[in-house]
């Protein structure tokens, strides 16, 4: 098979990626352009957004279902609904965009909801969401892709930090993450946190404590008497470090993992 010569899963990439260019096109041109393009429509989705206002376009992306792009995937087109929730358990913030998603530390205690899929377009020089996160993300089953981070930093990761806070139900996948102490694709430290059923894909590089999931799976931020969980989750990762490197947890230092799957490749750049 030549190389790049292979199919892509829908979750993998965005419209961006496979069709002619749709920048500052209104829904009715982006439609056209596509259907020019040799590809068909599929659903208009309205959605609620942190960030995008009511009326104005999300983005677009291959048909959920849709498991093989083929000469003519249906493309569904995803418009705000308004802003929406308030970060409670009964009404989080929508994550329905990269913007969305870099909005979550304004508010690092709120609790936040995955609504599809997202293709992440920027290169990151740090973690996309900085700080200790102490809220609550979902993802729905949804995936994040494309992440990537290449710093000279500590803590890298989708998230900087989880301090006590919770992830679940989250794919991080096509991610490239490179960074020197605590590197992960989803978290760079883990204190007292809950990680539970997330599967990340991908490549990480770093000097110490490097995992696929997670750089450091430590004690609470703020009760040692707190560990960090990492539960029923798994990763498909080449990870590469000179020391403390694991597939799915580079130092679980204090921490605990269980239930939890990995297929890995690791490389000990120490050797």
């Amino acid at each position: 098979m030549p190389e790049n010569d292979y199919p892509v899963l829908f979750w993998q990439r965005e419209y961006f990626l496979i069709s002619p260019p749709l920048d500052g096109l209104s829904l009715v041109e982006m439609q056209s352009a596509l259907v020019d393009a040799g590809f068909t429509l599929g659903s208009v989705i309205y959605t609620n957004s942190l960030t995008v206002s009511s009326g104005e376009i999300i983005g677009a992306s291959v048909a959920s279902g849709c498991s093989y792009l083929t000469n003519a995937p249906p493309v569904d087109f995803y418009i705000s609904a308004g802003f929406g929730g308030d970060g409670s358990a009964v009404s989080p913030y929508p994550i329905a965009c990269e913007a969305d998603l870099q909005a979550v530390k304004s508010d690092l205690s709120a609790q936040y909801s995955l609504v599809r899929n997202i293709n992440l377009l920027e290169d990151y020089s740090k973690a996309v969401i900085v700080g200790d996160f102490k809220g609550v993300f979902s993802g729905n089953g949804n995936a994040i892709s494309d992440l990537t981070i290449q710093s000279k930093r500590n803590e890298i990761g989708l998230f900087e930090r989880l301090c006590e806070g919770i992830i679940i139900d989250l794919d991080v996948v096509n991610a490239f993450i490179e960074g020197e102490e605590c590197c992960g694709i989803l978290v760079g430290v883990n204190q007292g946190g809950v990680i539970s059923n997330c599967y990340v894909q991908g490549e990480v590089t770093g000097d110490w404590r490097v995992g696929g999931l997670v750089g450091c799976n430590s004690f609470g931020c703020y009760m040692r008497s707190v560990t960090g969980i990492v539960s029923r989750c798994s990763s498909s990762v080449a990870v590469n470090g000179y020391g403390n490197v694991g597939g799915l947890v580079g130092d679980n230092d204090g921490g605990s993992v269980f239930l939890a799957a990995l297929v890995v490749a690791l490389r000990d750049m120490s050797v």
